[in-house]
C-alpha cells in the first residue's frame, strides 16, 4: 500500500518526536552533548538576535511589559530570552508538540524564577488562546503542516491588532547546500536528505515560499530575512550536526531506498566532510533559514 506524503510528513515529525524524548535539547542543537544553563541560555540569545531584534527594531516595538507567543519553543531557550526581556509585567507562552521538551523547558525556567514565562504542549495547528499577543514567533513548524496556510492564519488571529507575526523556516530543497570549490561527498549527503524531505514532508519547500504563505493568508505584505552558516572547514561542530541529523534519518533514508545499508557511511564521517573540504579549500553555505514578519493591521 502507497503512504501518502501526509502521512510520511506525520510519521516524521513522530521520529523527531522520539528523537527530542532521549534528548530534549535536540531542538536546540542536536551536536550538543554538554549543556549547562549559562550555555543553553547563550543559545537563546543567538536566536534573539537572528529572529526577534530584526523584528523589534523594524516596528521599533518596545518589548518590556509585552505578551509574546512562541510556537515550535522545543526546550525554551528563546522563550526565557523572551521572559527576561518583557520583565515581570509581562508575559510569553512557549509551545511545544514535545512532552519531554516542554518538561525541560518548564524545569529551566522555574530555576530562572523566570514566573512571566510558561509552556504548553501543544501541536501548532490545534493550539488557540483566549488573549491576544503584541508578539507571536513561529519557528519551524511550517514544513511540517498539511496546510501551513492554515497555520499561519491561526497564529495570526491571537496576535492584537498593531501587533506583530512571524515566522522562520529552513531551506530543505535539494541544492540548499552549495560549496565552492564543489565537494562531492558534501553534495552526496545533502542529496540524500534532500530526497527524503521531499518524500517525506509535505511542504519540504515552505522555507522558500514565506511571502506566498502571507498572502495566502491574508496578511499584509512581509519584510523577509535569510541566515545561513558559511564554512571553511573549521567547524567539525557543524558536520557532526549535519552526520547526526544523517543518523537519525537511516532507518528512512533505507525504507526509501535512497540509500541501502551497504552504502550508508561508516563512522568517521564528519572527519570525512571536514578534511574534504579542508582539501578543496572549499567555501560551504549551509541551508538558509528564512524568515519573514508583519504588523497585524
Amino acid at each position: 500500500m502507497r503512504v501518502s506524503k501526509t502521512g510520511r510528513g506525520a510519521a516524521m515529525r513522530r521520529d523527531w518526536d522520539e528523537r527530542a524524548q532521549k534528548d530534549a535539547f535536540h531542538y536546540v542543537a542536536t551536536w550538543r552533548k554538554d549543556w549547562t544553563r549559562e550555555t543553553f541560555l547563550e543559545s537563546g540569545d543567538e536566536e534573539y538576535v537572528k529572529v526577534v531584534e530584526p523584528v523589534l527594531e523594524e516596528f521599533e516595538f518596545v518589548p518590556d511589559g509585552a505578551s509574546m507567543l512562541e510556537i515550535g519553543c522545543g526546550a525554551g531557550d528563546l522563550a526565557m530570552r523572551l521572559g527576561e526581556l518583557v520583565g515581570p509585567s509581562g508575559f510569553v507562552i512557549g509551545v511545544d508538540r514535545s512532552a519531554d521538551a516542554i518538561d525541560i523547558a518548564r524545569s529551566r525556567t522555574r530555576a530562572a524564577g523566570l514566573e512571566q514565562v510558561s509552556f504548553q504542549q501543544s501541536s501548532a495547528e490545534e493550539f488557540t488562546a483566549s488573549m491576544k499577543f503584541d508578539l507571536a514567533i513561529a519557528r519551524l513548524v511550517l514544513v511540517h503542516q498539511k496546510d501551513p496556510t492554515a497555520v499561519v492564519r491561526a497564529v495570526a488571529k491571537v496576535v492584537r491588532s498593531g501587533g506583530t507575526v512571524a515566522f522562520y523556516e529552513p531551506d530543505l530543497t535539494r541544492g540548499a547546500f552549495r560549496s565552492s570549490p564543489y565537494v562531492p561527498i558534501l553534495h552526496k549527503v545533502a542529496d540524500w536528505m534532500g530526497r527524503l524531505f521531499e518524500k517525506e514532508l509535505p511542504h519540504h519547500d515552505v522555507g522558500t515560499r514565506l511571502v506566498e504563505q502571507f498572502y495566502r493568508a491574508g496578511l499584509p505584505r512581509p519584510r523577509l530575512i535569510s541566515h545561513a552558516p558559511v564554512l571553511t572547514g573549521d567547524d567539525l561542530l557543524r558536520f557532526q550536526w549535519l552526520v547526526d541529523i544523517l543518523e537519525t534519518l537511516r532507518p528512512k533514508l533505507i525504507r526509501e531506498g535512497i540509500i541501502t545499508e551497504d552504502e550508508f557511511p561508516s563512522e568517521g564521517l564528519a572527519e570525512q566532510l571536514q578534511a574534504a573540504v579542508l582539501e578543496a579549500h572549499s567555501q560551504v553555505i549551509f541551508p538558509s533559514t528564512f524568515g519573514v514578519w508583519a504588523k497585524i493591521i
